[in-house]
Order: C-alpha cells, then sequence, then structure tokens
C-alpha cells in the first residue's frame, strides 16, 4: 500500500512539474540569455539588411582590409594599428596613409545612382583645421567627388559631405571635428532627402536625387578622395566603417551608436 501511494505521489509531482515549466527541451536556451549564449541586452552584430561592405579594422595584416561581407576587401597603403573604439582602428597620418577599394565585385556594386544608401564610421581626428584653410580631411570618398562622386570630409574643424556639385558644411557648434574625440558619422540619403548625423544628432540636411555614377571606375578610397592631393589626407583614427543600400532613420542611427557606447 505504501509502494503504491508514493508511486502515484511520484507522478502527480512530474504531472504537476510539466504543467507549470512544460516538458524539458534539451535545445532550449537557459532563461534570460540568447541561443548563442549573450546576455540580453548585449546585440551581437550581424549583417544588417541592406549591407554592402563592413570593415571592422581588426585585421592582423598591414596591406589588406578584410570586408566582413567578403565583397569589397581594401588595399591599405602607409597605415598602422592602434586601440580603436572597439579593437583596432587605422591610424592614418595626414600625408600618405589611404585606403584603396575597388567599387565592384561581381554582381555587387558601390554605384548607388539616384538610389539611397548610408555610409556610417567612426572617426577620431588627430589635428584641427583652421577657418579659411583650403585643406580637406577626407574620411571616405568614392568617384569624381565635384562631378559624379561623394566625400565624407571635414572643412574647417566641421564635418561635411560633398554630393557632386554640392557641399554642405555642418553649421552647428554642438559636434565639432575636434582633435582626439571619436565621432560616429552617418551619411545617408532616403529618396533624395540627405541627411547627416554625429553622435545620433541631425547636423545636416538637404535634398540631392543627384546620380553617383562612377563611369571611370574610380576606387572608394578612405583617408583621402582621388584626386591624390597631400593636403586632403585624413588625419587620424578611423574604425567601423560600414556601406549600406538602403537609408538609415534616426533610430538605425542611435541603435549603431549603442553598440559602442552604453
Amino acid at each position: 500500500m505504501f509502494k503504491a501511494v508514493t508511486a502515484w505521489s511520484a507522478v502527480a509531482i512530474a504531472l504537476f512539474m510539466c504543467g507549470c515549466f512544460g516538458p524539458f527541451d534539451p535545445t532550449d536556451p537557459p532563461p534570460d540569455r540568447t541561443s548563442e549564449g549573450d546576455p540580453p541586452g548585449e546585440e551581437v552584430p550581424t549583417h544588417a539588411p541592406g549591407l554592402l561592405a563592413w570593415w571592422t579594422c581588426n585585421d592582423d595584416t598591414e596591406t589588406k582590409l578584410a570586408d566582413s561581407t567578403g565583397a569589397f576587401d581594401g588595399t591599405v597603403s602607409g597605415c598602422s594599428r592602434e586601440s580603436g573604439i572597439e579593437g583596432d582602428a587605422l591610424r592614418m597620418n595626414g600625408t600618405g596613409s589611404y585606403v584603396s577599394v575597388d567599387p565592384v565585385s561581381g554582381e555587387k556594386s558601390l554605384n548607388f545612382q539616384e538610389n539611397d544608401f548610408t555610409v556610417s564610421v567612426w572617426v577620431k581626428p588627430q589635428i584641427m583645421l583652421q577657418v579659411n584653410d583650403s585643406s580637406r580631411l577626407d574620411i571616405i570618398a568614392r568617384g569624381n567627388v565635384e562631378e559624379t562622386g561623394f566625400a565624407l570630409t571635414i572643412v574647417e574643424n566641421r564635418f561635411t559631405v560633398a554630393l557632386g556639385p554640392q557641399l554642405k558644411k555642418d553649421q552647428h557648434d554642438d559636434f565639432p571635428a575636434d582633435a582626439g574625440e571619436w565621432r560616429h558619422v552617418v551619411l545617408t540619403r532616403n529618396d533624395g532627402n540627405v541627411t547627416v548625423f554625429v553622435n545620433t544628432t541631425e547636423i545636416i540636411s538637404f535634398y540631392s536625387d543627384y546620380s553617383i555614377n562612377f563611369t571611370y571606375g574610380l576606387p572608394l578610397q578612405m583617408g583621402r578622395d582621388n584626386s591624390g592631393e597631400q593636403r586632403n589626407f585624413y588625419s587620424g583614427l578611423i574604425d567601423e566603417i560600414k556601406i549600406l543600400d538602403v537609408s538609415w532613420d534616426t533610430p538605425d542611427v542611435t541603435k549603431e551608436y549603442r553598440r559602442f557606447v552604453k
């Protein structure tokens, strides 16, 4: 009689446990953790929709800048490696350091025509340009900037965007391109509306459906433009560069920024 009661008690306890917690599945992750074992709230970097290229700058070679998508590896000239916003960053010396990337890889291309696109990059300038200084610090440029290309650059210590013949400079005082300060800079175009963000704040906004069409096959450049003029070489650190064929809005920009700044 005692054994029968004990057996029925065990069955009842088992049924109660299943009812409360469900059947045990060894493939389920433990509570409060993702299937990869990462704590909640820590986003695992993934290839976002529309991502064309992503250079983390964490390579262990002096001559190659690997694209995480495998499509647009860059050739490094005269750069060194230092601690970056995450992992390593590229140090550019302002006199001859740059990265050159072939703009076409199979069916993928960095020719945006009149379409949407986004460029996201972290920079830490080393020098400051004075007012009336005709020099630029070209962070990233594509094509012939004044004709069929674009550039994200620094003019008179202000973040500036060139889109074909249009040149727009930040007129605010909140986020100058100060030497020694990390800045997250995003250039994006959505249905002709061009916006530049610095640390999630919109600093430039204008309309341009100008066609970014690189018929000359000029490469994407980081640290200079295709003119090769030494006065336009960027000096400082550059890290976590992304290019997408979709636009980003403020939540997208903020999400990327919060990956590195908690």
